[in-house]
C-alpha cells in the first residue's frame, strides 16, 4: 500500500495533492472496491453520474472518466489517499465491467507488445542480413570515432576558456554527427561538454572531467576487441549499442524483494524518461530501471520511491552490472516498506567505490545508501557528515537541499544518492523514523 508521502510523489502538481486530499473522505465515495492489484471507486462529483476511478496497483496506472488532463487526476490521488488512510472502507469484491474491461485491455496492450517484439525477433535472426546490418553499422561508427578525436584534440588545442566562448552550435553540430554515425552515446558526451562549460563556478573541472572520460571512451574503443567481455559491452553501451532485451532476460534472474530509494523523471528531444534507483533487501545489490516513453504513451512500469517490489531483475551484461529489466512475471507489491541498511560510513563506501571504479572506470556514479547520514550545512554548502565525523560534498540544487534538511531535521538518518568520485548526488534522505528500524 502506498504511503501518504509516496501518492504525494505520484501527483503532476500541488493543487492536485490538495484537491486528491479533499476527496479523502468516504461520504464522496459511493462505491468502492479492491480486488488483488486493482482498485476502484464512484467519486460523486456535482453531475448526475460519478466518476468512475480505476487503478492498477502494479503500475500504478489509473484511469477516470473525469475530463481533467492531470495524470493521475485528483480523483485517482483521492481514491489513493482514502486507500491508505482508511484501507477498512474497502470490501473485497469482483470488479465491475468498467474496471475489468480495463485491466483486460492493459494485459491485452502489454501481449500486443510482446508478440510485437518477437516478430521482430523473428526477422532480425536471418544471419546474413544481421551480419551485413552490424558490418555496416561498425563502419559508421568507426568513422565517427575518427572524427571525434580530431574535433576533441583541436578543442584541447584551443584552450577551454577559447572554446567556451563558442556558441551552442559547435558543440551541437558535432553531437548531430554522432546520431548520423549511428553513436548516440557520444553524442550524449558532447553535448555533455558543452553544459559543464556553462556551468557557473567551477566548470573548468568538470569540463575537463568529461573530457578526459570522453577521451579515454575513444582510446578503449580502439582497442575494443582486447577488452574482457563485460568491459566492452560496457564499452558497446556508451557509444550507443543496445543490447537486445531478449538478451537481457535470458541473464539469470536475481530474485529478491527490492526497495524503491528514488525515481527521476524528465525529457530528453520529446522523449519522457524514468530512472528507478532499487535495492534488494537480502541481495542489497543495486539495480537502476529505467523506462522511456514519447507522446501519449505511458511507462510500462512506475513505482512511488519509499515502496518494496517482488520481482525477478535481469542484468545488462556489464562488468559492474547496474541496469536492470523486470522479469516476465512482472512485480508485486510487498507490504513491507522498511529500508535495506546503508553502508556503515563514508570509509566503507569511498572502499566500495574505488573496488568498483577499477572494474568497471567508464561508471559515472555509483549508488549507495549510507547509514547514521547527518545532513550538515557549513560555509555556505551542505555535506553528509557519518556517525565518525568524516563527511563528502553534496551536488545539488538549494531548494532540493533545504527540502531534505526538513526531511531530515537535521538529525542522522539513511541517505540515498550517487557517488561520481569527487561529489555526492543527493537523491533521497529519509526521515529518521522511517530509518530507526534499520540501525
Amino acid at each position: 500500500m502506498l504511503t501518504p508521502d509516496a501518492i504525494e510523489s505520484l501527483a503532476p502538481d500541488a493543487p492536485s495533492i490538495k484537491a486528491g486530499r479533499g476527496l479523502a473522505r468516504r461520504a464522496k465515495w459511493p462505491a468502492l472496491g479492491v480486488c488483488g492489484d486493482a482498485l476502484w471507486g464512484e467519486c460523486q462529483g456535482s453531475g448526475s453520474k460519478p466518476y468512475q476511478t480505476r487503478i492498477d496497483m502494479k503500475g500504478p496506472a489509473f484511469k477516470c472518466s473525469c475530463p481533467s488532463h492531470k495524470f493521475p487526476c485528483k480523483h485517482a490521488l483521492g481514491l489513493l489517499f482514502l486507500r491508505a488512510q482508511s484501507p477498512g472502507e474497502f470490501a473485497e469484491a469482483h470488479p465491475p465491467a468498467w474496471v475489468s474491461e480495463w485491466l483486460e485491455s492493459r494485459r491485452e496492450k502489454q501481449q500486443a507488445k510482446t508478440e510485437k517484439a518477437l516478430e521482430k525477433a523473428k526477422k532480425d535472426a536471418d544471419p546474413q542480413a544481421q551480419e551485413k546490418r552490424v558490418a555496416a553499422r561498425q563502419s559508421k561508427v568507426a568513422a565517427g570515432i575518427d572524427e571525434l578525436e580530431l574535433w576533441l584534440g583541436d578543442l584541447v588545442r584551443r584552450g577551454l576558456s577559447s572554446v567556451r566562448a563558442e556558441s551552442y552550435d559547435y558543440f551541437d553540430r558535432m553531437a548531430a554527427r554522432m546520431i548520423d554515425a549511428q553513436a548516440a552515446g557520444l553524442a550524449n558526451m558532447v553535448r555533455e561538454i558543452a553544459s559543464a562549460m556553462s556551468s557557473g563556478a567551477g566548470w573548468e573541472s568538470r569540463a575537463l572531467d568529461k573530457i578526459g572520460a570522453l577521451f579515454l571512451l575513444i582510446r578503449a574503443a580502439r582497442c575494443e576487441d582486447q577488452l574482457p567481455e563485460p568491459l566492452r559491452q560496457d564499452l558497446r553501451s556508451l557509444i550507443g549499442w543496445s543490447v537486445p532485451k531478449d538478451t537481457v532476460l535470458a541473464e539469470s534472474p536475481v530474485r529478491d524483494e527490492w526497495y524503491v530509494w528514488a525515481v527521476e523523471s524528465g525529457e530528453q528531444d520529446r522523449v519522457r524518461y524514468e530512472r528507478t534507483w532499487l535495492q534488494g533487501k537480502t541481495t542489497r545489490r543495486h539495480a537502476l530501471l529505467l523506462s522511456f516513453a514519447a507522446g501519449t504513451a505511458t511507462h510500462e512500469f512506475s513505482v512511488a520511491a519509499g515502496r518494496t517490489i517482488s520481482a525477478s531483475l535481469h542484468f545488462y551484461p556489464s562488468a559492474a552490472p547496474l541496469r536492470a529489466l523486470i522479469g516476465i512475471e512482472g512485480a508485486s507489491s510487498v507490504e513491507d516498506s522498511q529500508p535495506p541498511a546503508g553502508i556503515d560510513g563514508v570509509d566503507a563506501l569511498l572502499q566500495v567505490a574505488a573496488e568498483l571504479f577499477a572494474i568497471d572506470p567508464f561508471l559515472a556514479a555509483i549508488p549507495f545508501a549510507l547509514a547514521e547520514a547527518q545532513l550538515v550545512h557549513r560555509d555556505e554548502a551542505f555535506f553528509l557528515r557519518d556517525a565518525q565525523g568524516k563527511t563528502l560534498p553534496i551536488e545539488a540544487t538549494g531548494e532540493d537541499l533545504w527540502r531534505f534538511f526538513a526531511i531530515s531535521g537535521g538529525a542522522p538518518s539513511i541517505a540515498f544518492g550517487l557517488w561520481t568520485g569527487s561529489v555526492l548526488q543527493l537523491r533521497t534522505i529519509l526521515a529518521p523514523a522511517e530509518a530507526g528500524a534499520t540501525r
